[in-house]
C-alpha cells in the first residue's frame, strides 16, 4: 500500500472533463486500497470513495486571479512574484507544515495548480512536485477562434505567456503524468531534458461510478416529456463543454442540414452542458428556427448523465480538427462509449489508436459538417444493424477503459 497526496483549487461544484478525471483517479486508487489524500476547496464528498481523506484548502481562486498569477510568474523574476503573492500562499504553506508534506511529492492536477506548484517549489515551501498534464494551453490559445483583431491579439498574447509558463512549470517538475503516449512524446520532444524524469502515463477513461450507475426510468420519462420525444423520434445527444474545439456549432449546422435539406423531420437533438459557445449555440437555433427540434438541457451532475444517454439513439462527439484532439481522446468519448449507444466521433489519430476498424464507434472527418450529416443518415437508415454491432460496447469499455485499468505505473513507481 502506498500513500498519495493530490492538490487542486477546484471545488468540484461543476462536473467537467477536469473533475471527472480527478475523481476517476482518486476513486480508482482508493478502490485499490491505496492511502489517498486530497487537498482542495471541495466540501462535496459524496462522489468520492469514503476512504479518501479530505483537507479543506479554503483558498478560492477566481479566473481573473489565476490569469494574473500565471501572467506574473511567467514574465517576472521569482523574487518579485514572491513579494506580490506571499499572502496568497500563506494558507497553503500552513497546510504543508501541519501535514508534514515538505518532503512528499504532491501530485498537482490542473493548470493553475501546476503553476502554484512551481511557485511553491521556488519558495522552498515544497521540495518537489509531480505535474498531471492533461492539457496543452499553448495549442489551445494558438488555435482559438477569434471574432476580431482584438480577440486575435489577446489570444496570441495568451499563447506567448503560456509558452513561457509551460517551460518553467514543466522543467521544474520532478516527474510528470501524461494523459497519452502521444502527449508524452509531444512534451519530451519540446523539452528533451524531462525524458530522464521517469514520466508516467495515466490515460483518460470512464469512471467506474458511471459504469455501476443504474438507469432511473422515472427520470427518463420526465426527460422524454421535457424534450417532446415520442416513439417515432430518433434522438441525437451531445454531452460536453461548449467550447471552440468541442464542435457544438458544427453539430448544430449538421443537424440543421439534416432537418432542412435532408428532410429528416423525426429527429431531436439534445445538447447537454455549457461553456463559452453556449449563447452562440442558442442564437443558431433561434436563427434557423430549430426550436422544438434542438433542446438545451444545461449543465447536469455527472451521476445524471446515464439517464440522458438512455434517451439517445446516437451520441455524437463533434470535436473539430485540432492538434490537441490528435494527441488525446476526450473524456466524453469514453463516457459516450460506456452508454452502449451508437457513437459517432471525429477520426483523430488518438481515437483511431483505440477504435481500430470502427470497433467501438463510427468515424467522421473532423470539421466536415457534410460528412457528419452523411454518417448520421447512414446510421439512421441502418439503426438496428448498428445497435447490434455495438451492443457489447458497455461491457467492454467498463472492463478495459476505466481509470482502474490505467494506474499500474503510478502504484508500482
Amino acid at each position: 500500500m502506498k500513500s498519495f497526496t493530490f492538490f487542486t483549487f477546484n471545488n468540484f461544484s461543476i462536473d467537467d472533463g477536469g473533475t471527472i478525471r480527478m475523481r476517476g483517479i482518486l476513486n480508482a486508487l482508493a478502490e485499490k486500497n491505496q492511502n489517498v489524500t486530497l487537498i482542495s476547496n471541495t466540501k462535496i464528498y459524496h462522489n468520492f470513495n469514503p476512504s479518501v481523506k479530505h483537507i479543506y484548502l479554503n483558498n478560492r481562486v477566481s479566473k481573473q486571479f489565476a490569469r494574473l498569477f500565471q501572467f506574473t510568474i511567467a514574465l517576472l523574476p521569482i523574487g518579485i512574484s514572491r513579494k506580490i503573492f506571499k499572502k496568497f500562499t500563506a494558507k497553503i504553506e500552513k497546510i504543508i507544515k501541519q501535514e508534514n508534506l515538505y518532503n512528499k511529492s504532491i501530485i498537482f492536477f490542473e493548470y493553475i495548480d501546476n503553476s502554484v506548484a512551481y511557485f511553491l517549489k521556488k519558495q522552498n515551501i515544497i521540495k518537489s512536485y509531480i505535474s498531471d498534464t492533461h492539457g496543452i494551453a499553448p495549442l489551445e490559445f494558438l488555435h482559438k477562434h477569434s471574432e476580431n483583431l482584438y480577440e486575435k491579439f489577446i489570444n496570441y498574447l495568451k499563447f506567448i505567456v503560456s509558452v513561457k509558463l509551460d517551460k518553467k512549470v514543466i522543467l521544474e517538475a520532478n516527474q510528470k503524468i501524461f494523459v497519452s503516449g502521444s502527449m508524452k512524446n509531444y512534451f519530451e520532444k519540446n523539452y528533451p531534458s524531462i525524458k530522464s524524469n521517469n514520466n508516467m502515463i495515466i490515460r483518460d477513461g470512464v469512471n467506474s461510478s458511471l459504469c455501476k450507475k443504474n438507469i432511473d426510468k422515472r427520470m427518463v420519462e420526465i426527460y422524454k416529456k421535457q424534450f417532446l420525444i415520442d416513439e417515432k423520434d430518433n434522438v441525437i445527444l451531445f454531452a460536453g463543454t461548449f467550447k471552440d474545439m468541442g464542435g457544438v456549432i458544427n453539430l448544430l449546422n449538421a443537424f440543421n442540414l439534416l432537418v432542412k435539406k435532408k428532410k429528416r423531420l423525426n429527429v431531436k437533438l439534445i445538447l447537454l452542458g455549457a461553456g463559452e459557445r453556449y449563447n452562440n449555440s442558442i442564437n443558431f437555433v433561434k436563427k434557423n428556427h430549430l426550436e422544438g427540434k434542438a433542446f438545451f438541457a444545461g449543465r447536469t451532475v455527472y451521476s445524471e448523465l446515464k439517464n440522458y444517454q438512455e434517451l439517445a439513439d446516437i451520441i455524437i462527439c463533434p470535436d473539430v480538427q485540432h492538434p490537441y484532439s490528435e494527441l488525446v481522446p476526450h473524456v466524453k468519448y469514453f463516457d459516450s462509449l460506456s452508454s452502449g449507444k451508437i457513437v459517432i466521433n471525429g477520426s483523430f489519430a488518438s481515437v483511431l489508436e483505440i477504435n481500430i476498424d470502427e470497433r467501438f464507434s463510427i468515424n467522421f472527418k473532423p470539421s466536415d459538417d457534410l460528412d457528419l450529416v452523411n454518417k448520421i443518415e447512414m446510421v439512421l437508415d441502418n439503426l438496428d444493424s448498428y445497435k447490434k454491432k455495438y451492443k457489447d460496447n458497455q461491457k467492454i469499455v467498463c472492463t478495459k477503459f476505466t481509470y482502474n485499468q490505467f494506474l499500474k505505473e503510478l502504484i508500482e513507481d
